[in-house]
């Protein structure tokens, strides 16, 4: 797949991901405001805003190899466990299906660590 194209894939896909965050935000702010909590609600407002500015939440997948980490697929936005199986699928549709479990995932660092079975 060629640049451009993976460019305007993952900037779509940031977008449409990004206004389903901000919906459930909004959602948890006015559930806040009902429950009394304004000032907590103001917080999940401003928050909200600032998240408006940078979201993504994809994570790059790697294989834990002898200690050493190596990726495996990028910006992945879905993961199927079947036994022991694990189907990763990103953004630009390309998928890896590994024989590992789930070691780690870190949201901070948008990382999986997987391991081989």
């Amino acid at each position: 797949m060629e640049f451009q194209e993976k460019a305007k894939i993952r900037i779509e896909h940031w977008i449409s991901h990004s206004d389903q965050h901000q919906k459930e935000y909004e959602n948890f702010a006015d559930e806040l405001e009902q429950a009394g909590k304004a000032d907590s609600a103001e917080s999940i407002k401003e928050m909200a805003a600032y998240e408006a500015k940078s979201a993504m939440c994809e994570a790059n997948a790697f294989l834990l190899k002898d200690g050493i980490e190596e990726m495996v697929l990028d910006n992945v936005d879905q993961v199927d466990v079947d036994g022991d199986e694990i189907r990763l699928v990103n953004i630009f549709g390309e998928q890896k299906i590994l024989k590992a479990k789930i070691k780690r995932y870190n949201n901070s660092e948008g990382k999986f660590i997987l391991e081989e079975v």
